[in-house]
């Protein structure tokens, strides 16, 4: 993130009524963000430039949006108990939950601030509610068929970029042609990047690992579907609850090879080719400069796109 959106994420939460000890968690969870290698905002940014908007607070917007995503950030490691390294992870619960509400509360009150309209206010929590209930059907494990998980995945994760998009389209007041290829663009972004976590995170034997939580990602329900091929059985059965985690490692073998062997890796990133084709699609539709839809393509999925 750059210095000049964390002093502005700084300049947002002073101009509440947080003193004392409060303000200065919330400026150190600000810290914290801010030696993140990407950068949200940066989308904010390119989608107000892409469709030649002029908005005079498009800076304090961007920052808006990253304390948003900062309060989602510090939701989703409270429920799902990892990233223990992280500074809200280190002190009392309570204290990092009344944060989220703080940094929330932050980011609407700028938006009004900024001047956005009402309606545009409106759908901005819209969207924020979307990506709760993906993550409210997350911490329930609930997918039970690929479907059902990348419908889960774009209201999740889909939603976080579709809030980046629509804050910024609403700063340059975006026709809703426009708008609505962004957002659906949006959705395939959050599909693209989480297929990617699913896929790296399957193959971690520590902590965080999907198959030893029971987290039922892509590759893993592929895998609960090879029910009829023998070799596979047990991994069924641990999900069920009928071996300990030690056993199913011993009937794996060489856990790495299990995993390439077993094609969960060869259909996540068939998937995930063809939510980059589409967002290929999209991108291709959108009426901009070439040079500006390559920066937003940058930002959001480039790392995907096969030669």
């Amino acid at each position: 993130m750059n210095q000049e959106t964390a002093l502005e994420m700084e300049r947002i939460i002073r101009s509440q009524p947080y003193a004392g000890e409060f303000q200065e968690l919330l400026l150190s969870f600000v810290a914290e963000k801010a030696k993140e290698r990407g950068s949200w905002s940066d989308i904010v940014r390119t989608v107000h430039n892409l469709l030649a908007g002029d908005c005079p607070r498009i800076e304090a917007i961007a920052a808006a949006a990253e304390l948003a995503v900062l309060a989602s950030d510090i939701l989703d490691d409270l429920q799902d108990q990892d990233q223990s390294d992280k500074l809200w992870m280190q002190c009392p619960p309570s204290h990092a939950l009344n944060s989220v509400v703080a940094l929330m509360m932050c980011f609407t009150s700028e938006l009004g601030v900024c001047g956005l309209p009402p309606e545009a206010i409106a759908e901005a929590g819209r969207i924020i509610s979307r990506s709760l209930q993906g993550q409210y059907r997350d911490i329930r494990n609930s997918a039970e068929s690929p479907d059902e998980y990348l419908q889960l995945v774009q209201e999740k994760s889909g939603s976080i970029f579709q809030l980046m998009v629509h804050l910024g389209s609403a700063a340059a007041g975006a026709e809703n042609p426009q708008r609505e290829l962004l957002l659906g663009l949006a959705d395939c972004t959050g599909l693209i990047h989480q297929i990617q976590n699913d896929l790296r995170d399957i193959t971690r034997l520590g902590q965080k690992n999907d198959i030893l939580m029971k987290r039922k990602t892509l590759p893993v329900l592929f895998l609960l579907s090879l029910q009829d091929e023998w070799e596979f059985r047990f991994f069924q059965q641990y999900y069920r609850g009928e071996m300990e985690w030690e056993e199913f490692l011993q009937r794996t073998g060489d856990y790495e090879a299990f995993i390439d062997n077993s094609g969960c890796r060869e259909y996540s990133l068939v998937v995930q080719g063809l939510c980059v084709d589409r967002a290929e699609e999209l991108m291709g539709q959108l009426d901009a400069p070439p040079s500006r839809k390559e920066q937003l393509k940058e930002f959001m999925y480039g790392a995907f796109v096969r030669e």
